[in-house]
């Protein structure tokens, strides 16, 4: 049950660092996208329509880079996850040593 909560903080760790990756992408790129190349364009762009085009492409944006973060963190907290298992298989408690021969127990 251990191994299950650490790779699932990693899946949401990882989610939620591709979700801001992705937004800080979308911000960047979405205005480059959609700016006019002159001022006589802007005239003849409907404004609801594109509004709702750059929300939707934000939040592909954000889904697709929290999806990334998720698959990313599942892979990392695995690899985690069975580097500690082999570091404690590894870890064997000493041979208990027999009583001298004239004690009793």
């Amino acid at each position: 049950m251990n191994a299950f909560k650490t790779i699932l903080l990693y899946v949401f760790g990882g989610a939620l660092l591709g979700d801001l990756v992705g937004t800080l992408l979308g911000r960047s790129s979405i205005p480059w996208w959609h700016s006019s190349g002159s001022a006589t364009d802007l005239v003849q762009v409907h404004m609801p329509e594109k509004a709702q085009l750059i929300i939707s492409q934000m939040l592909t944006f954000q889904l697709i880079g929290g999806g990334v973060g998720a698959v990313l963190g599942l892979i990392l907290g695995v690899m985690v996850v069975r580097a500690f298992a082999r570091r404690a298989a590894g870890r064997v408690p000493p041979p208990v040593a027999p009583p001298p021969a004239g004690t009793k127990p």
